[in-house]
């Protein structure tokens, strides 16, 4: 009994504190709600710029009976004998998130500064600003460089995003940025660039395939080897002529890219709330575990 008694006093005790310093949490709630929307108000917005992205799907490259009777011959030469549509649509989106592929997009479009160093923008004046401090990083004299590894991984993590529509297929590709303007001009270069990549490929490996198969048609004899080398080869200038001619190769836009207007980030409100149940919360603990203290002393 006395145990319960001595539950009830505390959680009497723990009222009569909360009530009495009331204004003390008041004022440290308060507190920090000031310093909640000075660092929000420190945060620049960010804009985010969507394209809406279908794989393209090209004819189908498959040859009847010529995956069975030449399936090595042609998977030799490069060849792809029908099917394999959607490893190649995974295969094209993985090299959106490359190293490879978007190191070189950084450094062909000269992006590292707007990517690394952008501060924010100012609508007035359609001005970006840049971090003093970051910018100096560039410098080759500088203590720590920047290297082309440090502006992809910043643009991985904080502007970068691709998400994939597991029922329709389609593909929702997203840049953030500072300025909003920045944010669909990298939108539309990574389209066109990936798509021209990609185009470029599928013509060298084309021109490949056709070399060894004219090599190997001139060595046989064979009336019904000679027809299917010939079927392989008019397959692959069918390829070549698609990747000429069709800019949206890998990719077709369905909904492209313009510039926002409204800013994705950050949820100022969002911090405010936070900082003012932080603030609440360590005030009320402090005047609890305290003033629990100086009441057994």
């Amino acid at each position: 009994m006395s145990k319960q008694n001595n539950e009830d006093v505390s959680i009497g005790d723990i009222f009569i504190l909360v009530k009495q310093r009331l204004l003390v949490i008041i004022v440290v709630t308060a507190l920090f709600v000031g310093l909640g929307i000075a660092f929000a108000l420190s945060k620049a917005n960010i804009y985010q710029s969507q394209v809406l992205l279908s794989p393209a799907s090209n004819p189908s490259n498959s040859s009847g009976g010529l995956s069975g009777q030449l399936g090595g011959l042609a998977a030799l030469a490069g060849v792809q004998l029908g099917g394999g549509s959607a490893d190649k649509s995974l295969l094209h989106l993985e090299r959106f998130k490359s190293r490879v592929f978007l190191t070189e997009f950084i450094k062909k479009h000269r992006l590292k500064e707007k990517i690394y160093a952008a501060k924010s923008y100012v609508w007035e004046t359609e001005e970006l600003l840049y971090d003093a401090d970051r910018l100096a990083q560039f410098d080759v004299d500088a203590e720590k460089p920047v290297s082309i590894n440090m502006v992809f991984e910043q643009f991985i993590e904080d502007n970068f995003k691709l998400e994939i529509d597991a029922k329709t297929g389609l593909v929702a590709l997203s840049v953030l940025h500072q300025s909003p303007f920045v944010a669909k001009e990298i939108t539309d270069l990574l389209v066109k660039d990936i798509n021209q990549v990609i185009r470029q490929e599928e013509i060298s490996d084309a021109n490949k395939s056709i070399d060894y198969l004219e090599a190997a048609l001139e060595g046989t004899k064979v009336l019904e080897t000679k027809k299917m080398f010939y079927q392989l080869i008019e397959q692959q200038h069918r390829t070549k002529m698609l990747a000429s001619v069709k800019e949206e190769y890998a990719f077709k836009v369905i909904d492209p890219a313009i510039v926002p207007e409204r800013k994705y980030g950050p949820n100022r409100a969002l911090i405010v709330v936070i900082f003012a149940l932080l603030g609440g919360v360590l005030a009320t603990g402090y005047v609890i575990v305290f003033g629990l203290r100086a009441t057994n002393n």
